[in-house]
């Protein structure tokens, strides 16, 4: 009997002690990324890499916001933003515009969030009784990932959502479940789909009864959001004559399954290391997202840049559920070897991944060679361009230019005489090659005639002054 309980002591006591090495180790995994990917978005930052100046703009949107334009968004037209995502988490960050007059805070705040996934992910793995160095292993493949590596280098703001569900299906026999679950909500209109469904699946298959009343309470609480974030979007769709119907409709035109479908399901899958494929029936999970790959819209239909993000939740939560089937099947056969082998593919399937060109511009999650062109670029934007100067800014400059109101898109239909110009013909213009040949041939065209100044215009790079008043003689 003595025996026995020593036995039993010792086996908790060394459980204990695996616990404490797990954390530990995802502490520095957590550290040491987040260190390695705000590297990487610096020099993402200094060579002109923030993908579509999508950073700009929300930096942008914040930066009016504190000013008293609540949400007005420079490259929509100075419309609000609201009208084409409902997004009331950003507010929350409205204060890091105050900050610094680069988007820096913001993308910070992303990289943070995705560093955080580690341990969320961690987490969510041992709420499945995954082993500690199985949720260890687990915790490396997601921060890994290649389609997570996309999501980084796209430096969007879908990564909160991606943190706030891990940690909502993490909590999902708690009581915390439904204010987590809200925070991923907040994060974009369509957050309220993905866990909203992933509620009702839940709901079903779930044999406690505790669980499934939180589950349908969840449900009914999504499907009431999504109202209010499609009622909003509506509005402001009416009231501007412009929004998400207008300007996203397109993109589901020619809906419907094909060759890709099933290749870019797969690769998600083989990207998890077909973990998910022995979670059973929560499976059927995949479907609720899948939409997203039926759309004609490329992005989303081979989900480039940060279009994965309503898949990377569901599979660390089916990944984890494999996991833990894998585990008891070893257990109960006693394959002590694929018990040992299993953590060990998982971080040689992670550590593939991160090698790998990502869905962002094939882009790799190593720091970009920032240029003598690119530091030269940078002080032209910080010394020469006035700091109350009206802007018309290319797409691609959105990043290292110093904020400053009134700034907008350099496009043929927003260009006004009053606006000074900041152009670099190598950067992403982010309109159509022709609308911005137009363009650029009209300020051009104006410095030769004498209409505009130009400050600078050596190495593609131009910066110009606003249209000068003629003097109009009189007989």
């Amino acid at each position: 009997m003595g025996d026995a309980m020593m036995t039993v002591t010792a086996g908790r006591r060394n459980k204990g002690l695996s616990e404490r090495c797990a954390w530990v180790f995802i502490a520095l995994l957590a550290a040491g990324s987040l260190a390695y990917m705000e590297w990487i978005a610096l020099t993402q930052w200094l060579t002109g890499r923030w993908y579509l100046a999508d950073v700009g703009n929300i930096h942008y949107c914040l930066f009016n916001t504190l000013h008293g334009r609540f949400m007005v968004s420079p490259l929509m037209g100075h419309l609000n933003h609201f009208a084409f995502h409902f997004t009331p988490f950003l507010l929350l960050l409205v204060p890091l515009a105050a900050l610094s007059a680069y988007p820096l805070p913001l993308v910070t705040t992303y990289v943070i969030a995705l560093a955080l996934c580690v341990p969320a992910a961690h987490l969510l793995a041992r709420s499945c009784r995954v082993s500690p160095f199985g949720s260890l292993a687990i915790a490396w493949l997601f921060i890994a990932n290649h389609f997570v590596g996309s999501l980084q280098l796209s430096n969007h703001f879908e990564v909160f959502y991606v943190l706030f569900a891990l940690v909502a299906m993490a909590m999902r026999r708690s009581p915390s479940l439904i204010p987590w679950a809200l925070f991923a909500m907040s994060v974009k209109e369509d957050a309220a789909v993905w866990l909203g469904g992933w509620a009702f699946v839940e709901a079903l298959l779930t044999r406690d009864r505790l669980c499934r009343r939180r589950f349908v309470i969840l449900a009914l609480i999504a499907a009431a959001y999504a109202v209010l974030a499609a009622s909003t979007i509506w509005f402001l769709q009416q009231r501007f004559g412009r929004g998400a119907l207008t300007d996203y409709g397109s993109r589901f035109h020619g809906f419907g399954p094909g060759v890709d479908t099933a290749l870019i399901l797969g690769l998600l899958l083989a990207s998890f290391a077909g973990l998910a494929l022995f979670a059973g029936w929560r499976l059927a999970i995949l479907l609720i997202p899948l939409p997203m790959l039926l759309a004609s819209f490329p992005f989303m239909r081979s989900l480039l840049y940060y279009y994965s993000y309503p898949f990377l939740p569901f599979l660390a939560y089916l990944s984890c559920l494999g996991y833990r089937r894998l585990e008891l099947v070893s257990l109960r056969r006693g394959w002590q070897h694929f018990r040992r082998i299993l953590p060990i593919f998982l971080w040689l399937v992670g550590a593939v991944q991160w090698a790998l060109p990502t869905r962002t511009d094939g882009y790799r999650r190593f720091p970009f060679p920032v240029t003598s062109r690119d530091r030269y670029r940078f002080e032209l934007a910080r010394t020469v361009l006035p700091p109350q100067a009206p802007l018309a800014l290319q797409f691609g400059l959105w990043g290292i230019t110093p904020h400053r109101l009134g700034t907008h898109l350099l496009s043929p239909k927003e260009l006004r005489p009053t606006d000074w110009v900041f152009m670099d013909l190598n950067s992403p213009h982010g309109l159509q090659r022709e609308e911005f040949i137009a363009v650029a041939r009209q300020v051009l065209d104006e410095v030769r005639t004498g209409h505009r100044r130009a400050l600078h215009s050596s190495y593609d790079i131009f910066i110009l002054g606003p249209v000068e008043k003629t003097e109009v003689s009189t007989p």
